[in-house]
């Protein structure tokens, strides 16, 4: 990936900005709305309000995790407003041959993605993490550092996986699954469930709000 602008000015939005140049590309621009524009660089690189910008961008989405419906929201937006919305596989992230991707995932160094994995849009996979043999991973995923997906799983729509969380050979996620820090899932979940533990137990739901993370 040579060149390439981002939308949103965060803390994900450094951490891409340093990985693209170390993989010698470039950041053209970062995006943001126009009420959240407040300065005219951001991290050296060019911010500009999304107002004046034309489509066809080049665009990885930024929009963290804390709200996981927002985040989608945000994906839609900046796909039907025409923006080609890229893929940033890190070059020092494995990622099998046989591996189907969407668009405007982000993968980054050291994951770990097995044969035969089928992966849809808007996801994200942070360092470290292994997605086993055939698994099928849906929209708007945000999966943290050194998780474990057991082969021949599958992942629905805007989950969450904390950090070092596990879960073990075919198991079925349901949309808007949460599985907290640590936890180890020996079978399927509900939606719109957080899960805890290990085993993993569900210890509340979140049908209306969606996945929001609080600190």
């Amino acid at each position: 990936m040579n060149s390439l602008s981002i939308f949103g000015a965060n803390s994900l939005a450094k951490l891409l900005i340093e990985l693209v140049r170390e993989d010698g590309g470039t950041v053209e621009r970062v995006v943001v709305d126009d009420e959240h524009w407040f300065a005219d660089t951001f991290h050296n690189v060019q911010l500009v309000k999304y107002s004046s910008t034309l489509p066809p961008l080049k665009l990885v989405s930024a929009v963290g995790y804390r709200d996981m419906r927002a985040r989608w929201k945000a994906f839609g937006r900046l796909r039907a407003d025409g923006h080609e919305l890229a893929n940033y596989v890190s070059p020092r992230a494995i990622v099998a041959r046989s591996v189907q991707m969407a668009q405007g995932n982000i993968i980054l160094p050291g994951v770990v993605i097995e044969p035969l994995v089928c992966i849809g849009s808007g996801n994200l996979i942070w360092s470290q993490s292994l997605i086993g043999h055939e698994v099928v991973v849906g929209d708007n995923n945000y999966i943290a550092a050194n998780c474990v997906v057991g082969g021949l799983s599958r992942i629905g729509d805007s989950c969450f996986l904390g950090n070092t969380s596990t879960t073990v050979d075919g198991v079925d996620l349901a949309d808007e699954t949460q599985v907290l820090p640590g936890s180890v899932l020996f079978e399927s979940t509900a939606a719109h469930t957080k899960y805890l533990g290990s085993p993993a137990r569900p210890i509340g739901v979140h049908r209306d709000t969606g996945i929001v993370i609080q600190r």
